[in-house]
């Protein structure tokens, strides 16, 4: 169902009352780039490539979650398989920020 003004805007109240953004924003970046086969996931790659297929009606390239070498100044280090799932800061932050605006209602 969707949700009110006031709870959205309560809930980023919140958000910003709890939460300092940009660790989050490097919380999901971290939990995303670990590639190890022990990770303990809070956000699947799976979901995150079907999200950002989705997102494509937004005008958002899901290309941008994948490594790209040529923008390699943005990460943080190279990762182990270059084809899997692997956000910068900036692209993390653009994934987050669209999910709040495509989850959360009017």
């Amino acid at each position: 169902p969707p949700v009110s003004r006031q709870a959205k805007e309560l809930a980023i109240a919140k958000y910003y009352e709890l939460f300092e953004p940009m660790d989050f924003i490097k919380s999901v970046m971290t939990d995303v780039n670990d590639q190890s086969d022990s990770a303990q996931r809070v956000v699947y790659a799976k979901t995150l490539f079907v999200f950002a297929q989705e997102l494509q009606k937004t005008g958002f390239d899901p290309n941008k979650i994948l490594y790209n070498e040529d923008e390699a100044m943005h990460y943080d280090k190279k990762p182990d398989n270059e084809y899997d799932i692997f956000l910068h800061p900036g692209t993390a932050l653009d994934v987050v920020h669209l999910a709040l605006q495509n989850t959360v209602g009017p």
